[in-house]
């Protein structure tokens, strides 16, 4: 049987190739090849003629030989291509590609030929409103591919004389996609213009995927903007969609996950598998499989074990005025004061990753709510209605009555504060407050050098330290 094409177009930074890669997780990686037509550019970035064209006028594109590649694929034959590297703005040597049942092409001018309109199996045009690709591509033109944000308006404003080569393909299009800024949020809607039985059920899944992410970024919004609960790269949150789960990345700040970058997407039947058959785990294999199980090229969030066995949304937080209660001694007795009548448990200091996705795995069923020791809040449901119960346990209040002031043992109460010990970052100074603002007491459980020692040494925490 030939491959299937589908072929993704729409201007630049609209989101074509979040949606590439949502499609390819929703058909299955190891059945998707995914072309971008970037590697059609003729000339590098630096090359003067781009002072006088444009990437949106065909004729700096080899459209031709895009043509003739996937017509090649398409008979089931492989293609040696060269493809375009946007950090160095270079094109990397040419590799040998092979057909898989789905090609995936997307890019400016997926469909722009007569050749394309008439192979493409299913075609899709991604329309983002003018506020929101401005919005988007200053985001990752500046964050990700190193361009300032003047250049990145300048270039904006540069290709609108030439939108109209893009804008043609939309009215061929089986399907439009559709992003719009209201009131602050980003909306999305689908126009099906063709119907298909092959492609119905992908649209769907595509329809539910964008929902979770859009859950994922609303809720990291909600608990990253408030440092009250989250200083700098600390906690997470994640959201699970059919047999996927996203999660916040390693060493990104919640406030900055979008539709584009900042999450990672775990294959959680990979993971929970792994982890059934896996034996005498430890660090190192526990760091692999984490990697092994990610799909979108990102590193994983130490916690992505713990969060793979808990309900549909997981929310990781620091919350500052809990913090008094989750460091001291008497810890277990204050919980069950402070909290009579919620469903919790109890987690004593346990090393972050494999320790604390262990102790979580071994219960005998999902708590709603975790209290770590020295660490932090678990809330996790299936409803994000019955998530709103965090900021309630956030707020009651508490006040160490010790009076017995101790500074001659250890000054780290959390790992966090430990691992970012030598931060300058402005973030970083906001914890060190907050956690000074814990009456230094007798009363205080410190974190011991061994716990330190054996910190230090797990590799997620070396990533996280590097960035």
């Amino acid at each position: 049987m030939n491959p299937l094409l589908i072929s993704i177009s729409g201007k630049s930074g609209v989101g074509k190739t979040t949606i590439s890669n949502v499609l390819e997780q929703c058909l299955g990686k190891d059945k998707c090849l995914v072309l971008s037509t970037d590697d059609l550019h003729k000339y590098e970035r630096l090359n003067p003629i781009w002072e006088t064209i444009t990437h949106f006028n065909p004729e700096a594109n080899n459209i031709e030989l895009g043509d003739f590649h996937l017509t090649q694929l398409l008979k089931g034959n492989s293609i040696h291509r060269s493809t375009y590297n946007h950090n160095t703005g270079m094109f990397n040597p040419p590799k040998l590609i092979s057909p898989k049942p789905f090609i995936i092409n997307e890019g400016l001018h997926s469909f722009y030929s007569d050749t394309m309109k008439q192979k493409s199996d299913f075609t899709i045009y991604v329309d983002t409103s003018e506020d929101l690709t401005k919005l988007w591509k200053i985001k990752r033109d500046t964050k990700y591919r190193g361009k300032s944000k003047s250049n990145v308006l300048k270039s904006i404003e540069s290709r609108k004389k030439d939108e109209h080569y893009i804008e043609s393909q939309k009215e061929h299009a089986d399907l439009v996609i559709k992003f719009k800024l209201v009131n602050g949020e980003i909306n999305l809607h689908i126009d099906k213009h063709n119907s298909s039985l092959i492609f119905d059920g992908i649209i769907d899944s595509l329809l539910n995927y964008f929902n979770d992410i859009k859950d994922l970024v609303q809720l990291s919004k909600d608990y990253g903007d408030n440092n009250q609960f989250i200083q700098g790269p600390a906690g997470n949150i994640s959201v699970k969609c059919s047999n996927n789960m996203l999660i916040k990345s390693s060493g990104v700040h919640l406030k900055d996950v979008d539709y584009f970058a900042g999450w990672s997407d775990i294959n959680i039947n990979y993971l929970k598998e792994y982890f059934l058959f896996a034996k005498n785990l430890d660090n190192t294999k526990y760091f692999n499989i984490l990697n092994e199980s990610v799909q979108n090229k990102t590193v994983p969030s130490m916690e992505s074990g713990m969060h793979s066995i808990l309900k549909k949304y997981v929310i990781h937080t620091h919350p500052n005025k809990l913090m008094s209660v989750l460091c001291n001694k008497n810890v277990k007795k204050l919980l069950k004061e402070l909290y009579k009548g919620i469903d919790y448990c109890f987690i004593p200091l346990l090393m972050p990753g494999l320790d604390l996705y262990e102790f979580i795995a071994s219960q005998s069923k999902i708590y709603p709510i975790y209290f770590l020791q020295n660490h932090g809040l678990i809330v996790n449901s299936d409803s994000l209605e019955e998530l709103k119960i965090h900021n309630n346990i956030c707020n009651i209040p508490f006040k160490n009555k010790d009076s017995k002031l101790n500074t001659n043992i250890s000054k780290y109460l959390t790992p966090d504060e430990y691992i970012f010990r030598k931060c300058k970052d402005t973030w970083y100074k906001d914890m060190k407050e907050y956690y000074n603002n814990i009456k230094r007491t007798n009363n205080c459980n410190y974190l011991d050098n061994n716990f330190l020692e054996e910190l230090d040494s797990l590799k997620f925490e070396k990533h996280r330290k590097s960035l």
